[in-house]
């Protein structure tokens, strides 16, 4: 599925990432979360797929969470990416 995939973080910022998502889903580490999205984005770069980049903003996931009414987990971090995406591509004149 590709889910994570053009999406960045700093490593000081996944710390606080994984503590603000208490549901233990997300890698240990920013060292698997950087090779989780690398080959995300290799793999959807394969098949074709346009992937924006999306700089990952924690203030930004917990503001949306607060917005949307959902607690910040891996999930909510999924649907996040997604509205993100979405919101890049619609600015850069691409389609979904």
């Amino acid at each position: 599925m590709n889910e994570f995939a053009g999406v960045s973080i700093r490593p000081e910022a996944y710390e606080r990432l994984l503590a603000i998502c208490s549901d233990g889903e997300l890698p240990q580490s920013f060292g698997e979360w950087a090779e989780i999205a690398r080959a995300d984005t290799l793999e959807a770069r394969d098949r074709g797929a346009p992937q924006a980049l999306i700089s990952l903003d924690v203030d930004d996931f917990t503001l949306w969470c607060s917005t949307v009414g959902l607690v910040p987990c891996t999930e909510a971090l999924r649907a996040f990416v997604v509205v993100q995406r979405a919101r890049a591509q619609r600015q850069s004149g691409r389609t979904a």
